[in-house]
């Protein structure tokens, strides 16, 4: 029978067909010496270039040929992340980490960690530390979970975790600015932090990345000259990283001063054209600084060049038409925003709002 006669028996039957059929095509692939490797990698192709609908058949066709294979589950859910379908990724995730745990465990914790669900992140983080004792992605968990211990205000316990992970990695700069941001957060301080800092920069004084954080620390005490001073030893230290023209841009913004951070915004979309962040946070400068058409110009190019897809970005752009009056082009963007976020508050009170 062929595809179209499937429309012709009874529902069942239909399913055993089709099942049989996928079941002969795998074994097809399989006598042509193909392996579920060669599918993946034709898929990686595919989802390289963008062509994520080609890339999931690919690694479909990879899981009939090799059932027990985790790698064609986890390279699905890295599509669907660049799609932005959260929940689909984390089905793929939740299929790669029952084959191959160890592989799958930062995906998993990561999009668990989109998704809100800390709780689960933190569980799988942990099993991961406490199976794979030798597994090189063990700095990367440790990591993600002592930032998902802060995220639930478990400071004593990301302390713990930090402390632990810095007698395996000691010479991880990244530990000590998690260490020290989870005192501040604690309330020991700026100077307990910074004692912490300290570590991080006699280990890494040249990426500038230590100094970002820093800045940000001397920003939320109000002081913004000294942040300044940091954004700027950063930007001397990595002239190629974007995020340091923005975040600098960020804290000028947040401290009044438009101008410079509109002039920052403009260097780092003139050096980095296609950074999507550096033309969503300059449309609110411009929102700031009553220039409508240049605040939607900007929102809607973040929009073009964002990937994956962020619900955040759509909501800016609603609240940039709303406030230019574009009414349908902001209900317009908050759905969309809900489309990949359900729950968002802002977008949910914003579509109430105008629905009044």
């Amino acid at each position: 029978a062929g595809w179209g006669d499937l429309q012709l028996v009874p529902a069942d039957s239909a399913r055993c067909l089709l099942a049989s059929c996928r079941e002969r095509a795998a074994a097809a692939w399989r006598e042509g010496g193909f392996t579920a490797q060669d599918l993946v990698q034709a898929g990686e192709a595919a989802r390289k270039a963008k062509r994520y609908e080609e890339a999931l058949r690919w690694y479909g066709r990879a899981t009939k040929v090799e059932p027990g294979s985790g790698s064609s589950w986890y390279y699905a859910g890295v599509a669907y992340e660049g799609m932005g379908r959260w929940e689909e990724a984390l089905v793929a995730y939740r299929m790669a980490w029952s084959l191959d745990p160890a592989r799958s465990a930062s995906a998993l914790a990561r999009i668990l960690h989109q998704l809100g669900n800390y709780r689960s992140a933190e569980m799988v983080l942990r099993d991961a530390l406490t199976r794979f004792t030798t597994d090189p992605e063990r700095l990367d968990w440790w990591r993600s979970l002592g930032n998902n211990l802060r995220i639930q205000h478990q400071w004593n316990e990301a302390f713990l975790i930090y402390t632990r992970a810095l007698e395996e990695f000691p010479n991880d700069s990244t530990l000590y600015i998690g260490l020290g941001l989870t005192r501040y957060e604690r309330g020991d301080g700026l100077d307990a932090a910074m004692e912490e800092m300290r570590h991080a920069l006699a280990i890494d004084d040249k990426s500038g990345d230590v100094h970002i954080v820093i800045g940000e620390l001397m920003a939320k005490e109000q002081r913004y000259d000294e942040a300044d001073s940091w954004f700027r030893l950063a930007l001397e230290r990595n002239p190629h990283n974007p995020w340091g023209y923005v975040i600098r841009a960020n804290y000028a913004r947040a401290a009044g001063n438009l101008a410079l951070a509109l002039s920052l915004y403009q260097e780092a979309i003139s050096r980095f054209p296609g950074y999507a962040p550096a033309y969503h946070e300059i449309a609110l400068a411009y929102k700031m600084n009553h220039q409508p058409q240049e605040a939607i110009d900007a929102v809607e190019q973040s929009l073009v060049l964002m990937n994956p897809p962020n619900p955040w970005f759509y909501v800016r752009a609603g609240e940039i038409y709303e406030w230019a009056g574009r009414i349908e082009d902001a209900l317009s963007a908050y759905q969309q925003a809900l489309l990949l976020d359900p729950a968002n508050a802002p977008a949910l009170q914003a579509l109430q709002r105008l629905s009044k």
